[in-house]
């Protein structure tokens, strides 16, 4: 385990984000508890439920039992330092979530989730981010939410302006998808933050493999067929899914094949299934998902698309973000 590669970085890079000269000690019943330098407790959770495990680790749900943390609510992601890759691939959630922060992007915060701090013991890194209480987009799908055509484009431009500044600061997600989206408030004046920065890097990065992106049902063709060459186009291919997924409520290709076929010109785009969508949306789905990555639309060009200007009442849009719960842990 190189955990020597890991320490001075996050102790020189992310110094600022450690949760005080802290250690942590488990005292039962889920309860951990963060202390200085000279044993005097400075906050307690207790462990409310796990919310995910993958082989990463897992993600907690936890709340604060005392002084100004009381009844606050967090989500702490636990990393096993034992796992492959685990150096790299915490720097690179690390970098993400630091630079999409209010710290350092104050006009595009709102987009991202937010990281609150980090701690470790000897086994693991754990990441503190801000609970957002709704959950992900992918639940609405699955209970059968509808989305309008005044609904599904207020979602998306937020997506492709959280990606747009992503672009911007040489970061590409990867990973886009539904489960990965979090709402932060519900319909009709909805508000979306992008999370899981795991596998977010640099276009000139290659990591990590194929077969780990290929979890995902929102995987542009190209990550098939290079998936050491990409561009940031694999979002835009991901944020046409995603649109496609809002509308219809079941994903475009059921198989890979199925999108192999349509790249390869020997299947349609089951545009048949998207019903009483407006032609602006399928023309939107269709010009994100552009077999070809080079033919395939901008992020700026999605963001410019006619379909996500089609929101006619403007209250709306003026307080899209507004009904956003605290960009911290907070009282629920």
């Amino acid at each position: 385990m190189d955990r020597l590669g890991l320490d001075p970085f996050l102790n020189t890079h992310f110094r600022d984000w450690k949760l005080g000269h802290t250690s942590v000690a488990s005292v039962g019943a889920g309860v951990r508890y963060h202390v200085n330098s000279d044993g005097g407790v400075i906050q307690t959770w207790r462990r409310v439920e796990r919310l995910g495990s993958d082989s990463f680790g897992h993600v907690w749900k936890e709340r604060g039992l005392d002084g100004r943390t009381l009844n606050h609510v967090r989500v702490v992601k636990q990393l096993r330092k034992d796992r492959p890759n685990f150096i790299q691939s915490s720097r690179r959630e690390l970098y993400a979530l630091t630079t999409f922060s209010k710290r350092t992007a104050p006009e595009h915060h709102k987009l991202f989730v937010q990281l609150l701090n980090w701690y470790e013991d000897r086994e693991c890194l754990f990441l503190t981010m801000e609970y957002v209480r709704h959950g992900d987009l992918q639940r609405y799908i699955e209970i059968g939410t509808k989305f309008p055509d005044r609904q599904a484009p207020l979602i998306t431009g937020q997506i492709a302006s959280a990606l747009q500044y992503m672009h911007t600061k040489g970061f590409v997600h990867r990973d886009l998808r539904p489960s990965n989206i979090l709402v932060a408030a519900e319909g009709p004046a909805w508000s979306v933050k992008l999370a899981d920065f795991g596998i977010a890097t640099n276009v000139e990065d290659t990591w990590p493999s194929k077969d780990y992106i290929r979890t995902s049902g929102y995987m542009a063709p190209e990550m098939v067929d290079s998936p050491q060459y990409y561009t940031t186009a694999v979002d835009v291919w991901a944020l046409g899914a995603v649109v496609f997924c809002l509308l219809v409520g079941i994903p475009h290709f059921h198989k890979l094949d199925d999108m192999l076929g349509y790249c390869a010109g020997i299947r349609q785009f089951p545009t048949s299934v998207l019903g009483a969508s407006t032609e602006l949306s399928i023309d939107f789905i269709l010009n994100a998902m552009d077999p070809v990555p080079d033919k395939r639309m901008s992020i700026q060009k999605a963001l410019n698309h006619k379909w996500l200007h089609v929101i006619e009442d403007a209250s709306v849009v003026e307080h899209r973000y507004v009904r956003a719960h605290s960009d911290l842990a907070h009282p629920v």
